[in-house]
Parts: C-alpha cells; structure tokens; sequence
C-alpha cells in the first residue's frame, strides 16, 4: 500500500553551518543518523528486518525493509548496496560467494514498498547486478536450489517463480494449473531432491524440480481451515543443514476466530516432511503473552511475523517467533518465553543460526544475537535504517530534531547539525508508532507528537497529556496542523476536527465535517490523508483517502468541496496567494502532480505537472521560498520549468523520503523511510 504523507513542510529560520568542505560537499546528502536509538525498555534499536543469511560463523547479512542490504564483520556494519536502486527487500540468500536478494517487501503492511526485481551478486555482495527479467513483486523468500546456483526460488505477492539459468529468464511455478497463493516459505532439501512451499493454503512438496506437489499432511492444520475458513493461512519453515530432514513448520490463521493472526499449530517432522508431531506451545503471535497487562482479546500478528529456526550445532533446539519468541532445548517438550525474560523487541521476521549457534534474531527493532548458551546482545550501534513516518521537525536554532519512526516511537536528537560529521545519539522520547511531530519555536521544551491512528499527545513541563480527537476512521498516522497561535490545532479522521485549546479542556474537539459522520462500528469509511492550513487557520483543504477533496477560506464552513479520481497524498497552497494550490495524487502509473490557480472556485481546474519524474508515489509537496519541492519513493525533487524536475543534491539514497524541513536561507533536513536522516547544506543548483 501506499504509505500517506499528506502534511504542509516546515520553514524554520535556523543558523547552521555549512557542511566543511567546498561546493561539492555543500551539494552532497549526510547521514545524520539515527546510527541507533536509544531505549529504556530494548537498548538500542534500529530498524525493521526482512532477511537475515550466515556466512560461516559470525559474518552477518541482512536484508532491510527499506534500507538496502547490509553486512556486519569484525563487530561492524557496512552498507553493501553498490548497484542497487530499490532498497526495500524481502529476503537474501547465497552460496559461497554467489548472492541473490529480492526486493519489494511481503510483510503484508502498509508501507510495505514494492520492488523492482531480484539482484544478483558474484563477490560476496560487493556490488550487485539487477536482473532485468525477475518479476517485480512483493517478496518474501528467496531461496538457492542447486549447489552451482543456478537454480532460484522465488516466492511473493505475484506467486511462485523458478529460474534454473542463474536468474537470466524466470517462470511461474503452478500446481494442479494454479497459481500458488501468496507463498511466504521456501525449504530446499537437497539431500532429497526436494523443495517444500507453504503459501496460503498450506504446505506443498515437489520431487521433480516443480513439474508435480503434493500436500503435506499435517491434518490439524486442514482441519482448523475447514472449521474456520480463513483469510489466509501464514506459514514460516525452517531446517538444518546438519540435519535436513529436520523439519519445524509455523502457522497462523487470519480469521475472526482467530483473533486476526493467531498461531494455528508448531510442527515438526523427523522425515523431511512426510509426517508430522504439532508441537504444545503457546501462542507467540499473541501479544498478552510478550505483554502481560495487554488486552487478552487484542488482535495477534500472525499475518504480519512468522519466523522459525533449528539450531544446526544442536537439532533440539528450536526458536519460533511473532511478538514474542519462544525457545526449547529438547525438540519442543518444554519452552521457555526467551522474548518477554530478554525484554525482546517485539515483531519477528527473521531467525538464523551461525555455524557454532550462535542465534540472530530480526525484528521490528534491528538486529539482535543470542550468543551460544548466553544473554542477547543488540548489534543496532551503527545501522542506520531507521523508518520515519510523517512530518519531522526541527526548532529554530537547528539545535534539535524530533521524528515519529515505524514501531520505534519518536525520538528526538539535538546538535546532530553543528556537530558534523560526528553524529550524536538519537533518543526515545514517546513510544508506539511514532508519527507527525510540531515542536514549539518560542519554546521547544513544548512539542506535538503522536501515536499511531490519532492518538495526539502533547508535552509540556516534561510531562505527556493525552489530547486525541475523537476520530471514528483514521489514517495510521493521523495529519494534523499546528496553527501560529500553538493552541490551535487541526487534525484529519474521517472529518476535519478542530481544538482552540490545545486539546485540554471538557470536549476540546469540535468536528468542522464537511462529510456525514459514519456509524462507530463503521470499518470502512475513507479518512484524510492529507492536510493543509494556513498559518492564522483560517484556510483549511483536506483530501481524503476516495479522492474527495474539500477547502473553506473564511475561518469556518461551509466548505466547498469536489472530486479528483483517486486518493490524494498531498496538498499545498501558497500562502501568499491561496487561489495556487498544488496536489499530488495516486494512480495506476504511480501517481499525479496537479496546479491549480482557481483553488477558490468550487472546481479548480486542476493541470498536470508530473512530467519527467520517472516515480512519485506516496509524494510529499512543500513550498519553500515560491519554490516547489516533491519527496517521493526515490528521491527530492524541485520544479524548475512547467512540467520540468530536477533532482535536489547527490548521493540520498533511493529511499522513500516523508518529510521536508527547509533552514533558510538555502539548507534541508529530510527524513527517510529506511534510512534514518539526512542534510543538505544548499539546495541550490
């Protein structure tokens, strides 16, 4: 899905330095970090993790959600992403020195990104090579079949690929002349000439290469899908290369009576497969069970996490993983809850075994190992893949920035600017989702910041208040605007609300419309996804999820309101002239940008302005000094003719960028989906 950034850019008044050097370094992107986060519950985190692969013992890849492909060595991290130009990746895997790593994320959520195809590496990754035929898809493994590595499996939202010239050419994969149903696992067992392939309908097996699969008789789990027809059945596999024929199988359920995800049954199998023992386990995608005060009805997270392993050193012991994660010694007689004892972070996706068992665990958090027989230990210091959603800000002398981040909270760091290139320590000041943040410029001891879906907190004093609107349908991270007179707040749900209070008081919201209030139990109504005010709050436009759009210009309603054809991301008016507006706006070829000099009348004759950006989906507008700027999935741009853009300084990575925050007279902080923050000291040509 499309991740909804429709938020006005700030314009600060900051007196930064230039980053040393000459013009060059002035026009070339820095990292600002967060090169980790500090937290008082799980130490240090990052950001989410796809994959993870083990060369030999101790030597680390991992594939991020949006932040390339990384390897760690000798205790450090380095970025190996020379070649790509997708960071967002599903799953890795390799052969000696032969790497193959799929891009386009299948964690089913959504800011999960879209990929670009497989690519392929010759020189332990190194540097890559796009394989121009691999379909473009959401991924979820990717697996070597054959010992030259010439065979490759590939599974994701486009089903079951198979390549058996290296990558070169790619074909689906049927069974009974069906595609597979949004496959999720992949085991090859070499010893038997056979891969076994779980998608969402259960478990399969081919000993001839594809041609023909059997399913797998694992009865409980075939019973439970006839009892409660599911949504879908989310299915992790795992074996060890010492012992292949050992077999874990892991499956959630997505279905109302299984709470939207919850563990469907642990198997094992001591004959690659052809039998199977369902294993006694709590339920690991449950969070009452990471949590011990969370709701016991609350939703579990099978869909989303799902991840086993089999230590190779030691067959008996076995790992599976959701929110929590769960460990036995003795082949699953008795388990211990590793991730509630280890204060793990929650949500699992990966799970691997080195050669001399030493575990690596990846999750929502980063990375973390659980040394052979010992304690786990954090290996986020120096990966800098943090996922920021919404607006960021930053307070007027530069001194501080703040940011919302995926299951990472919102934190805050101050000095990153004027001490360049050193960069200072990123810290958690509120948990959850973290989303949009506004911090007070005559005071930034005071900010706005938020949980996900609305929950709108303000900070004053050193204390948190909770001042959310009562919004029915809402996006997972709520825009929202802060007027110039700081108490004046507007917010976006499935109507436009409004405080004059700061959202303190008895009933501080008052709800402007301009659509019909939907019933409570109402799930599926559209919501804004995109916002804009004026600084005085007299012009409010709000776009919404359906495409409606609707703008008043006195101060209060009645609105004006029209049409476009698909969902708007983003709208931005110039302040100066509130009939010019700009819009950009979903659409099957990634999206539109549109101009208007009629945004007063009831239809404003919208124009397009897209042109020569080759990809703007998820895009962010921002008028900065009469200049038009776009953050999109890849890159910054600025409008610099018509229907003519220009990419803004070198060397960003090619990452979804959701936040713009201009210093005058000529420098930018952006935040990045995946690869934390970065600064450009002039954004002039």
């Amino acid at each position: 899905m499309t991740l909804h950034r429709g938020f006005i850019a700030l314009a600060l008044s900051a007196i930064v330095p230039a980053y040393p050097g000459g013009t060059n370094a002035e026009r070339t992107w820095h990292s600002i970090g967060p090169n980790w986060i500090g937290d008082e519950e799980y130490g240090s985190v990052s950001g989410r993790i796809s994959d993870i692969s083990i060369a030999g013992t101790a030597t680390v890849y991992i594939a991020t959600a949006n932040g390339g492909i990384w390897k760690r060595e000798n205790q450090a991290w380095q970025q190996e992403n020379s070649g790509l130009t997708n960071l967002s990746f599903g799953s890795i895997d390799h052969h000696g020195k032969l790497f193959y790593a799929s891009t386009g994320e299948d964690h089913r959520c959504f800011d999960c990104n879209w990929g670009d195809g497989v690519y392929k590496s010759t020189d332990s990754g190194a540097t890559w090579d796009y394989l121009p035929s691999s379909p473009e898809q959401q991924t979820s493994v990717i697996r070597i079949g054959s010992d030259d590595g010439q065979i490759v499996w590939l599974a994701g939202s486009d089903g079951l690929k198979k390549s058996n010239n290296g990558g070169a050419v790619w074909k689906p994969v049927r069974r009974d002349g069906k595609n597979f149903l949004d496959p999720q696992a992949i085991v090859v067992l070499p010893t038997e000439r056979a891969v076994i392939v779980g998608d969402t309908t259960g478990l399969y097996r081919s000993n001839d290469g594809g041609a023909s699969w059997r399913p797998l008789n694992i009865h409980p789990v075939a019973n439970l899908q006839k009892a409660y027809p599911p949504t879908g059945v989310f299915s992790a596999l795992a074996t060890s290369p010492t012992s292949p024929k050992e077999l874990v199988a892991s499956f959630a359920i997505k279905n109302n009576n299984y709470r939207g995800g919850c563990l469907a049954g642990l198997f094992i199998s001591h004959d690659a497969g052809d039998h199977w023992n369902r294993l006694d386990i709590d339920d690991y995608f449950d969070p009452i069970n990471r949590y011990a005060d969370r709701d016991p009805t609350a939703s579990c997270q099978g869909w989303y996490d799902n991840a086993v392993a089999i230590n190779p050193k030691n067959p008996k012991e076995i790992v599976a993983g959701g929110i929590t994660m769960y460990r036995t010694t003795d082949g699953g007689t008795s388990w211990e809850n590793v991730g509630r004892k280890a204060a793990l972070h929650p949500d699992i996706h990966a799970l691997a075994y080195d050669d001399a068992g030493n575990l690596y665990v990846g999750e929502d958090g980063g990375v973390v190992e659980f040394p052979a027989g010992k304690g786990p230990v954090s290996l986020n210091e120096g990966l800098p893949i943090s996922q920021f959603y919404g607006l960021g800000a930053i307070a007027q002398d530069g001194d501080m920035i703040a940011g919302g981040t995926q299951d990472n909270g919102t934190n805050l760091v101050r000095g990153a600017l004027g001490n360049m290139p050193q960069i200072p320590a990123w810290k958690r000041i509120l948990g959850g989702d973290g989303g949009n943040v506004v911090i007070n410029q005559r005071d930034p001891s005071r900010l706005y910041a938020e949980y996900q879906a609305g929950d709108l907190q303000s900070f004053k004093a050193g204390d948190w208040a909770d001042i959310a609107p009562p919004v029915i349908s809402v996006n997972w991270v709520m825009p929202y605007v802060v007027t110039e007179d700081w108490n004046t707040i507007i917010a976006g749900g499935e109507n436009v609300y409004r405080t004059t209070t700061g959202g303190l008081g008895k009933k501080p919201w008052v709800s402007l419309g301009p659509w019909p209030t939907p019933e409570p139990e109402s799930t599926s109504t559209p919501y804004v996804t995109a916002l804009w005010a004026s600084r005085d709050g007299k012009t409010i436009a709000a776009g919404r999820s359906d495409g409606e759009l609707a703008k008043f210009f006195t101060g209060s309603p009645p609105w004006m309101r029209e049409t476009l054809d698909s969902g708007i991301d983003s709208i931005v008016v110039d302040e100066k002239d509130r009939s010019h507006a700009f819009v950009s706006l979903e659409s099957q070829d990634g999206c539109r940008i549109a101009e208007t000099h009629d945004f007063g009348k009831m239809r404003s004759g919208w124009l397009s302005i897209k042109s020569d950006i080759p990809d703007c989906r998820g895009a962010t507008l921002s008028l900065f000094d009469a200049r038009l700027f776009i953050a999109t999935t890849r890159a910054v741009y600025e409008r610099t003719s018509v229907s003519h853009w220009s990419v803004v300084g070198e060397g960003l990575p090619p990452v979804p960028v959701t936040a713009l925050l201009f210093i005058p007279p000529q420098s930018l902080v952006v935040l990045t989906h995946g690869r934390g923050a970065w600064y450009l000291a002039n954004i002039n040509p």
